[in-house]
This record gives structure tokens, C-alpha cells and sequence, in this order.
């Protein structure tokens, strides 16, 4: 999933994941102090709970995050 919090570009963020855990292994601290990562993860496990596949979620997330900033560059 694409995180919407400007970490693309600052960070050099490649996804929602990379927010939350680093390539080489251990937490990256950056989605501790983002809300809006804390946000976009929380609305991304209710809805795969309630069974809604990747695009699903895909969509909800672009669509009610996109408003905070540019997307990382997540395909």
C-alpha cells in the first residue's frame, strides 16, 4: 500500500510498509510519530478483517488519504 505522508520523498520510502519496518530487519520509529501512517495501517487491517481483497483496500486508502500529500511510489 502507498503511505500518503510525504515519507517518499523525505525518507525515501517505497510503501506503508517501510514505515513501519526496515529492508535490513527491526522497526523503523518514522509510523511511531505519523498518524497518518497509524491511520492508514489501522483502516488497512479493519477492512482486510472484514475480507476485502488488496484493491479493495487499495482504493479506500487512495481515496481517503490521497488528500494529505504524494504518494510513495508503490505499483
Amino acid at each position: 500500500l502507498p503511505c500518503y505522508c510525504g515519507c517518499g520523498a523525505s525518507q525515501g520510502h517505497r510503501s506503508l510498509q517501510d514505515c513501519f519496518l526496515i529492508p535490513t530487519g527491526g522497526y523503523d520509529a518514522h509510523a511511531a510519530t505519523c498518524g497518518i501512517c497509524e491511520r492508514e495501517a489501522v483502516e488497512a487491517r479493519r477492512l482486510q478483517g472484514e475480507g476485502q481483497d488488496t484493491s479493495a483496500i487499495r482504493a479506500f486508502i487512495d481515496a481517503n488519504f490521497g488528500r494529505f500529500g504524494a504518494p510513495t511510489n508503490t505499483p
